[in-house]
């Protein structure tokens, strides 16, 4: 049996984060991302490219002991949480259902920007790559500092368990960016 080819998102998040887009694997937007730019809850709606329809939402939760990240339905339902571990040498989150059962874990880098997902029993089920088309220059002009200066962030989702639901994960990679880089 032939193992199909893993399904692939790239996430495009503007500067400030107010705007941006997620791509398929043929270069096509699916989605575009709006955001806030003053807001405590840093809320970013997806909304679908073709009919405009709101896809999901996330947002801060704002009282909590943890960096966390509500995601939810059009309707405003909690279809489930990201939480980051609040002490780590390396960025550690998960996504909890909305009962609060743990459903994945991510893993990073210790810059935070490369990412590997898992189920609880430890199966991989996705990766998050950060994408640089002008990483040789930057590298060339500062160093390991480079990925510091970068105002645009593009993500690769690469979904291993074509099983999984697209768009919780797409949620899951949003907040875990939110959540490491601008808590």
């Amino acid at each position: 049996m032939a193992s199909e080819k893993p399904r692939r998102f790239i996430i495009h998040q503007g500067w400030l984060d107010l705007k941006g887009g997620i791509y398929d694997e043929s270069g096509q937007e699916f989605a575009r991302l709006k955001g806030k730019l003053i807001s405590l809850r840093a809320p970013v709606e997806v909304i679908e490219s073709k009919t405009g329809a709101l896809l999901f939402k996330i947002q801060r939760k704002l009282l909590a002991m943890r960096g966390t990240f509500d995601i939810l339905s059009p309707e405003g339902q909690l279809l489930g949480r990201v939480k980051k571990k609040i002490l780590a040498l390396r960025p550690m989150l998960w996504l909890e259902d909305e009962t609060g059962r743990r459903l994945l874990e991510a893993r990073g880098d210790f810059a935070g920007y490369n990412f590997r997902i898992t189920d609880m029993e430890g199966k991989e089920v996705a990766r998050i790559d950060k994408l640089d088309g002008f990483e040789w220059t930057k590298r060339l002009l500062f160093g390991d500092l480079a990925p510091f200066f970068d105002r645009k962030d593009k993500y690769a989702l690469e979904i291993l368990d074509k099983s999984r639901d697209p768009m919780l994960l797409l949620a899951f990679v949003l907040a875990i960016d939110k959540l490491v880089h601008e808590s």
